[in-house]
């Protein structure tokens, strides 16, 4: 099964995200802000998943809850995640920045966790975009 947890979404971007997600016959679960410190594997109702222990959260300050759209993929193969995304771009959503797939890993984590990796990785991946974007834009002189 094909699922697509939720976070943060506006009432209006989740009914968008949910008929994208019937392009790749996938359910869409919104998870509100108490199961933030839920394992995301239980959330995702992951087959066999065993929590480890407790979840390891990182350390979020009160301003740094999550404020932006995030997802988790869970049951996706290549064909039914290639559909997702494509429905997203072409539909009204356009585009979703923080998303993520389910990993051996990652099914650990809180939804709390998954978002401050998601943050970090999405402002260290736009530093470096802007710093290839200025090196490419001079001349080939002043490159070197």
């Amino acid at each position: 099964m094909r699922l697509v947890l939720a976070f943060d979404f506006s009432a209006e971007r989740l009914a968008a995200l949910r008929l994208a997600a019937l392009a790749a016959k996938a359910q869409v679960k919104e998870v509100p802000p108490e199961d933030f410190h839920t394992p995301l594997g239980t959330l995702a109702k992951i087959k066999g998943f065993v929590a480890k222990g407790e979840a390891k959260e990182a350390e979020l300050a009160e301003e740094e809850l999550p404020q932006k759209e995030f997802v988790y993929l869970a049951g996706f193969d290549r064909p039914g995640l290639d559909r997702f995304l494509a429905a997203v771009q072409r539909g009204k959503l356009r585009r979703i920045d923080l998303k993520a797939m389910a990993t051996p890993v990652n099914v650990q984590w809180t939804p709390l966790r998954l978002f401050k990796e998601l943050r970090d990785e999405h402002s260290y991946m736009g530093k470096m975009n802007k710093k290839l974007l200025t090196v490419h834009s001079q001349p080939k002189e002043e490159r070197q």
